[in-house]
């Protein structure tokens, strides 16, 4: 599960600002995972889906 912008406290969620998430998920690429599958978590729904197509997803590509 993915949130962004607060940290969520669950051990299983990656969640912070757009720029720690862009930090997090890069890493897992620079390991050599070659997806990731983003299921956005918390009850905004559509909002967070729309954050990390705005604001994760164009950093991830620039850093990969």
């Amino acid at each position: 599960d993915i949130r962004v912008g607060e940290d969520s406290g669950e051990p299983t969620v990656v969640s912070g600002s757009p720029n720690f998430l862009v930090e997090r998920l890069t890493g897992f690429l620079k390991l050599g995972f070659s997806a990731l599958n983003l299921i956005p978590s918390g009850p905004d729904h559509a909002e967070q889906m729309e954050r990390l197509g705005r604001e994760v997803i164009p950093g991830v590509r620039v850093a990969a």
